[in-house]
């Protein structure tokens, strides 16, 4: 999803920085959009790499004046075969790092003047 996404950003006229935890997978889906997109391995429940995510956007096109939060993990199975350290990874992901992706652009758009923010969520969410 976050792939396609990308590609209709850039068809529509962004510059993109894409990420994801899978590095080659990342590159590979963002290679063709060209010169309007960079890819960057990206860990969203990690802060500093959240930094570098921003820095890399206003180094490579200036500023930043959108973000996606499109990072999700999901399991179908029962809560009660469920454990705690999947649960906490879960919440990790789909909650907290969105909420550290917003936190981090904030002061980049305000240097750009203002932005949009855009959360994704499943059925599942």
């Amino acid at each position: 999803m976050g792939e396609r996404h990308a590609q209709w950003c850039v068809e529509q006229g962004a510059r993109v920085v894409a990420t994801d935890i899978r590095a080659e997978e990342g590159e590979r889906a963002i290679g063709p959009l060209g010169d309007n997109a960079r890819f960057v391995a990206h860990d969203v429940t990690d802060p500093e790499s959240w930094g570098q995510v921003v820095t890399i956007a206003e180094e490579a096109f200036g500023q930043v004046d959108g973000l996606v939060n499109n990072a999700a993990i999901i399991r179908k199975s029962s809560l009660e075969d469920e454990s705690f350290e999947w649960m906490d990874r879960m919440y990790r992901v789909n909650l907290q790092g969105s909420w550290l992706g917003i936190k981090s652009v904030i002061p980049a758009m305000r240097r750009s003047g203002g932005g949009s923010i855009v959360n994704i969520s499943s059925t599942a969410g």
